[in-house]
């Protein structure tokens, strides 16, 4: 608790050379925080000199202790190829997803979101472990029902590409959008982008081309995808009144982060004078990129 003060600043300057040593004795009595936070000290140089193998020793025990962040970052290291095998040193080696996976595996057990995402990652791949769709379905459903968004949107595509089975597929996919919903009403830009496409496909829930283009036009405030779609819903009237001119501006808004698809409509308009003056030249312009 001392090294956390030290390292915080909490009543005390900050002193970070402090805090590892403090770390280090509680590692060595056994703490199991104490050794994730010395080996994470370690690996990052902070407050101690750098050494990625003591580090690695020191996450290994932690998680070995049952500490799910110290397991999760051991299952990193041997997926990026930075594990060094118990610690000895020499240069990293290739990945090792078999060991990534056993280690990903225990800190999922133990309820870490990230780790289930990346195993269900491995499952999905086929890398270290069998490809399974159905098993990596699983471990994204595990994540993001912890909260992890991204592992919320791998189980709608796995759904949507028919990697989950027809029954489990309509919950997953009635389960997604509602986690989509929650998220967006939090003010998450990418899953009001996910949940409007639901509700324009009728994926997990009735089609309903206003909510769709209510939540897109929010996506689209910061998200090139939504920028195009919400654009393309403005040029054909889907879920709000038809107005050509003001598709023009969301497309261009999209063009400026390069998505091909919002040139390309972009341009036909351009050539075609919906929504404004005609400009073949600026047309052939955006074609020619």
């Amino acid at each position: 608790m001392l090294a956390e003060a030290r390292e915080r600043g909490l009543g005390c300057p900050i002193d970070l050379e402090a805090a590892a040593e403090l770390y280090r004795q509680a590692a060595e009595q056994g703490q199991r925080s104490a050794q994730a936070r010395y080996g994470a000290a370690l690996m990052q140089g902070r407050g101690v000199k750098q050494n990625a193998g003591n580090a690695e020793s020191w996450l290994r025990r932690a998680a070995l202790a049952g500490d799910p962040d110290a397991a999760a970052v051991v299952g990193d290291l041997y997926a990026n190829g930075g594990a060094q095998g118990g610690g000895h040193g020499g240069a990293n080696l290739p990945p090792n997803f078999l060991e990534a996976a056993l280690w990903y595996r225990r800190a999922a057990d133990a309820g870490h979101r990230t780790a289930a995402r990346a195993l269900g990652m491995l499952y999905l791949t086929g890398a270290g472990v069998p490809r399974d769709r159905e098993e990596a379905a699983r471990w994204f459903r595990l994540s993001a029902e912890r909260g992890d968004a991204a592992a919320l949107a791998d189980l709608g595509n796995l759904t949507l590409g028919g990697g989950v089975p027809e029954d489990q597929a309509s919950e997953d996919l009635v389960r997604t959008r509602k986690m989509f919903a929650a998220a967006a009403e939090k003010g998450d830009a990418v899953a009001a982008f996910n949940l409007a496409v639901c509700l324009a496909e009728g994926v997990g829930t009735e089609r309903d081309p206003v909510q769709a283009a209510h939540w897109m036009r929010r996506a689209a405030e910061t998200l090139a995808n939504a920028q195009f779609w919400y654009g393309r819903m403005l040029a054909e009237g889907r879920g709000v009144t038809p107005d050509p001119g003001e598709a023009r501006i969301w497309l261009a808004r999209a063009t400026e982060s390069g998505m091909v698809d919002a040139v390309v409509l972009l341009a036909e308009m351009l050539v075609n004078g919906r929504g404004g003056a005609k400009d073949h030249l600026a047309a052939q312009g955006l074609f020619g990129r």
